[in-house]
């Protein structure tokens, strides 16, 4: 037994954080790239001399249109399972904290001239917590983490060659920050540790069971 993300796990009929968090993204990728308002420029993550609220701010800003249908798209998948299993405040919670730990890491590393933005770094966090939530002796999870778990080792390990060859090559430049990914993926699997660690909210007596 152990923590849960949030208390009240939701039916997918009546997910809503999943819908608020893909809407920010995208009214802020609108008021930045069609509506050209600077006052969004300041929710990115300037390494030079960054503001506290841009650490959670610059994960809902993106930098083109492929970064934000890339990122939307695993967004909805995985942020749906992790909202069906448990609840919007579970799904906002890992949002939040796997996003933080990747901008965190990302400023920690990387070059004081970065500018760091998108949503990936808390979208390879839903990717590994979506995966731990369902390991369970029951069938369908077991299948689903098959499925599921082959995707994210995948991107996760591609992540990894991706953080090696640009490490070992000085002076390599990439536009995609590998690192985050993998903090972000790391964070995940953090909490869910974490969580796991802790009692459990709810006694196993008269727990009803689907």
């Amino acid at each position: 037994t152990g923590g849960s993300l949030a208390p009240t796990p939701t039916n997918s009929d009546s997910a809503v954080a999943v819908y608020q968090l893909l809407l920010i993204n995208y009214v802020i990728f609108v008021l930045d790239h069609y509506l050209f308002l600077p006052w969004v420029r300041q929710l990115y993550l300037y390494h030079s001399k960054p503001i506290w609220y841009q650490f959670l701010t610059c994960t809902v800003c993106h930098a083109s249109w492929d970064h934000i249908r890339f990122n939307t798209f695993f967004l909805l998948l995985f942020g749906r399972i992790v909202e069906d299993h448990e609840g919007a405040g579970g799904l906002w919670l890992a949002y939040i904290i796997c996003g933080l730990g990747a901008s965190i890491a990302s400023y920690i590393a990387l070059p004081s001239h970065t500018v760091s933005l998108g949503a990936s770094g808390a979208v390879y966090g839903l990717f590994v917590v979506s995966v731990l939530l369902k390991l369970s002796w029951n069938w369908k999870n077991l299948l689903s983490v098959t499925v599921l778990g082959q995707f994210v080792v995948e991107q996760v390990w591609k992540e990894v060659e991706a953080t090696t060859r640009v490490t070992a090559v000085p002076g390599m430049a990439t536009s995609v920050n590998h690192l985050a990914h993998l903090a972000g993926a790391a964070t995940g699997a953090l909490m869910i540790w974490f969580l796991g660690k802790l009692p459990d909210s709810e006694p196993d007596k008269g727990r009803q069971r689907a």
